[in-house]
């Protein structure tokens, strides 16, 4: 299998840095070994977008001390790095609760999830009802177990959502990382552009036994699609010491998003609950880079924020865009 030189990079280090916001021309060629891994009922052709090649867009969200997401901050409460650099121009900040969602509810069905697996159905139910908004929201269901199963596809209704979920099948193997990289080729073929919110939702215990791509590889495709993982770790007793822990804990982390306990029904409610505020109280930010020269290179971003206390999670990084070849 071809990975990109991010990945090649990082399986010889045997690290994950901090990556992108947007990944320019580092498509992954799907393989007839991984085509066998996804079942896909409805496979709507792909849409592109574009955006302005010398603006970033950044989304993300900030936590106080005390675990409760900040609504409140400012431009000047926060200070941005490109490449080391300054930005040239601030040139839009917003709190935007209202930014519409396109959500990728992925399920994990493998006999490692049954204890929980019930509370996991009724809590995804139950977070759909209270969450999407059908007149601007979208969403659809990937349930996996050795294979991964588009079983919903992208859609405003509330029900068919929910009677998808509540159908759910339980059994066999886990491919975890195969279901993701099909998850986040699905919200990017949901289109819409940089102003839409792309939120992948898994819930599972964070073991993989049978993929067929690597973390590295899941990675690159959540900054192609621009997506943030947010992972309910079912895991009764997770490590952190365990490789594979680390590896789903970066998977989350690096697209910017998070990792929450959901290893008993109250975790798990806890979780939606918390997913729920999240995804309602970020910020969206446009910058123009002090120089970006289009010849396809990682850029490094570092967002912090002038408040004492508060934790942001955001992309890292991006690609640059590269310039089109002559013919």
């Amino acid at each position: 299998m071809k990975l990109s030189g991010i990945a090649r990079f990082l399986v010889r280090a045997g690290i994950v840095p901090l990556l992108t916001i947007f990944s320019f021309g580092q498509t992954q060629a799907s393989s007839t070994a991984a085509e066998k891994t996804v079942l896909d009922a409805s496979v709507p052709a792909a849409a592109t977008f574009q955006i302005k090649v010398n603006e970033v867009d950044l989304s993300f969200t900030a936590r106080d001390r005390h675990n409760h997401w900040v609504t409140n901050l400012s431009a000047s409460d926060i200070s941005v790095l490109d490449n080391g650099q300054p930005p040239k121009a601030i040139l839009s900040f917003q709190s935007r609760a209202d930014l519409p969602l396109r959500v990728g509810l992925v399920i994990d069905t493998s006999d490692s999830v049954t204890r929980q697996f019930e509370a996991e159905r009724q809590s995804a139910i139950f977070f759909i009802q209270q969450v999407l908004n059908p007149s601007t929201d979208s969403a659809f269901v990937i349930a996996f177990n050795g294979k991964a199963k588009l079983v919903q596809g992208l859609t405003s209704d509330v029900t068919a959502l929910s009677s998808a979920i509540r159908n759910l099948p339980l059994g066999g193997h886990t491919a975890l990382y195969d279901a993701v990289h099909y998850a986040c080729k699905k919200l990017k073929e949901s289109g819409d552009g940089p102003t839409v919110r792309r939120v992948l939702i898994l819930l599972t215990d964070g073991d993989d036994n049978s993929s067929y791509f690597q973390m590295p590889e899941v990675i690159d495709a959540a900054l192609q699609a621009n997506v943030v993982i947010i992972a309910l770790n079912t895991n009764i007793e997770p490590n952190p010491l365990d490789p594979k822990y680390k590896e789903f804990q970066q998977m989350a982390e690096i697209s910017g998003g998070l990792i929450l306990r959901a290893d008993t029904e109250k975790r798990v409610a806890k979780a939606f609950k918390e997913i729920q505020e999240q995804l309602r109280s970020h910020y969206f930010l446009v910058y123009k880079p002090a120089e970006l020269n289009q010849d396809g290179s990682y850029r490094r971003i570092r967002l912090k924020a002038r408040r004492r206390g508060l934790h942001i999670f955001y992309r890292h990084g991006y690609y640059a865009p590269a310039a089109a070849q002559k013919k």
